[in-house]
């Protein structure tokens, strides 16, 4: 028999087919959100592994065949109460389907590195697989003897789209987060050399840190936002977003026009100078000004 899913308020409710009988109850987690755009809400099921939508203060969903049978207002502040979600809310690693990053988008990193300046932005894809979070560690991939720590502001997408014009773009922008784009310099240097892909350097597993999701209105200028990096207290990356060589409506729209973009696909914008190598036992503790900050404890080699 059919279950239904029912998300009033604060509280997410697990219902058999009778409306009346009330399996179970309790806060609802960021564990089973999805994302949320601007009139819709999914979350996943308990019961299922398709996501259901949710639209409204209060939804009742067949889980068999997904038709809305009550839709009310916008679960739209959802996110942004913490205190109600339950904790740190990670939703979009569990619905994106990408990480694109973006290469030599600061002028002093590309320099440290003896890279041209670029005419139009470098990209290459992180799986989600490479996601991390705090508490959990960053493993050195096998073979790898120099690690570089790079410090990011990552764009969540928040609805699809493709060939997106650059005065729409931060309409597709659901919030950010403060992310680590961990790379394994000699695999990259290698590649580089022989002309290769980045794909080991740049999207190996836990090669994505990231922290909590921010709301889009917890960063109303986000092309004048400073980022910093410490490796076991010594401060080793301090920057601004203002120094980014394509703004984020430029590479949304760029990016679009070769990538389709999916809710919770993540970007990360590039990185400040400073980069350097971390090592097995390290800690690195990064902020995105004074809105949010993480701290990985440790380095396992894989």
């Amino acid at each position: 028999m059919p279950w239904w899913h029912v998300v009033s308020g604060d509280t997410y409710l697990s219902q058999q087919p009778d409306p009346t009988g009330l399996v179970s109850s309790g806060p609802l987690s960021t564990e089973g959100v999805l994302y949320i755009t601007e009139n819709t809400f999914y979350v996943r099921a308990f019961t299922k592994t398709e996501p259901q939508q949710v639209a409204g203060d209060i939804l009742l969903e067949k889980a068999d065949s997904g038709s809305v049978l009550h839709s009310g207002r916008s679960f739209k502040t959802f996110l942004s109460d913490q205190s109600s979600a339950g904790g740190k809310n990670y939703w979009f690693r569990e619905f994106g389907r990408k990480i694109v990053g973006v290469g030599r988008n600061y002028r002093e990193h590309a320099a440290e590195l003896g890279n041209a300046v670029p005419t139009k932005p470098v990209l290459f894809l992180k799986p989600p697989s490479a996601y991390v979070v705090q508490g959990q560690s960053i493993k050195i991939p096998m073979g790898c003897t120099s690690l570089h720590h790079e410090v990011e502001l990552g764009v969540v997408i928040q609805k699809g789209g493709a060939d997106i014009p650059e005065n729409q773009a931060m309409d597709y922008i659901g919030g950010y987060v403060l992310a680590l784009d961990m790379t394994a310099r000699d695999f990259q240097q290698e590649a580089k050399t022989k002309g290769l892909p980045w794909a080991l350097a740049k999207g190996f597993d836990t090669s994505c840190a990231i922290s909590e999701f921010l709301n889009r209105d917890t960063i109303p200028d986000p092309s004048n936002v400073r980022l910093w990096l410490k490796v076991n207290e010594d401060v080793k990356q301090d920057g601004n977003t203002k120094d980014m060589v394509f703004n984020i409506p430029h590479l949304i729209s760029y990016i679009s026009q070769f990538f389709s973009f999916e809710p919770g696909d993540l970007i990360l914008t590039g990185t400040p100078s400073g980069v350097g190598p971390v090592k097995e036992g390290d800690t690195i503790s990064a902020g995105l000004a004074d809105l949010v900050s993480m701290k990985i404890f440790s380095h396992t080699k894989r």
